[in-house]
């Protein structure tokens, strides 16, 4: 008999650990198409932020096959707790066959950025960068960032999108001479 229970409360723990640890991968998921469907469903997007610097870069790696590169740095105050999506214009969460760039969001880790500060073993980073593949030379990104203020208890949103080909960032008013 003293057998039979321990066996049970062996399963149970397992079966709670199990559960805990899938939970966790289910909570990541539903950030992740949380976000995802946000930037679908948003149609204003900024194309920079007064609140941080966002740079981006592409590289040719031969055969139609591209990586590219999005910074998130210089904070202009203190940002906690960051998490980001970088989605590809045109790709629908539902026809998507690929994981997009993200950071935050699967990660136990919190990423945060305070101006002139950084320890990365407290969390505290210079700047962030996302990456991915992609098999075109131009492309649409939209990004959601979020993270929370000083108070950690406000929390942003900012949706921005750009246009990133091999010569970098294409801005609209880039455009404009004068």
């Amino acid at each position: 008999m003293k057998k039979l229970l321990k066996l049970l409360i062996t399963f149970s723990f397992l079966f709670v650990g199990c559960t805990k640890k899938n939970s966790t991968l289910d909570r990541g998921s539903q950030e992740y198409i949380s976000y995802y469907k946000a930037i679908e469903e948003n149609d204003v997007f900024n194309e920079d932020s007064n609140y941080y610097s966002i740079n981006a870069e592409l590289v040719d790696n031969g055969n139609e096959k591209y990586t590219y590169y999005i910074f998130i740095d210089d904070p202009k105050i203190a940002m906690y707790d960051i998490k980001v999506l970088a989605v590809e214009d045109g790709v629908s969460l539902s026809e998507n066959q690929n994981m997009q760039a993200s950071i935050g969001i699967f990660e136990n880790s919190k990423y945060s950025m305070v101006p002139f500060q950084v320890n990365i073993e407290s969390g505290y980073y210079k700047g962030l960068m996302l990456s991915g593949e992609t098999n075109a030379s131009s492309k649409v990104f939209k990004l959601l960032v979020n993270w929370y203020g000083i108070d950690r208890k406000t929390s942003y949103r900012e949706f921005i999108s750009f246009t990133l080909d091999l010569n970098g960032i294409q801005r609209s008013h880039d455009d404009i001479e004068g």
